[in-house]
């Protein structure tokens, strides 16, 4: 493998492990949603899509509260994440 193809991998690696972050912060364990979660969906409705904050990443999502469906749009780094919005 050259250094590039690892880099690669390192990337996809960080990427699966801030949606199981993401993940953990807004499902219950029977994979419902939060009620922390709902109210911070609700807090941060930007219009068109909510926003949910984990660490120093932001995630909109799409919210079918009664399914409990999140649908994530966009994750990335706060710095990032709104830019071109």
């Amino acid at each position: 493998m050259t250094n590039v193809n690892l880099e690669h991998v390192h990337r996809e690696v960080v990427m699966i492990k801030q949606d199981v972050e993401l993940i953990k912060n807004i499902l219950s364990e029977e994979g419902k949603l939060t009620e922390e979660a709902k109210k911070k969906l609700v807090e941060h409705f930007e219009g068109d899509y909510y926003k949910l904050r984990v660490g120093d990443y932001r995630a909109l999502v799409d919210v079918d509260f009664e399914k409990s469906i999140i649908l994530v749009q966009v994750l990335d780094h706060r710095n990032r994440i709104y830019k071109g919005r």
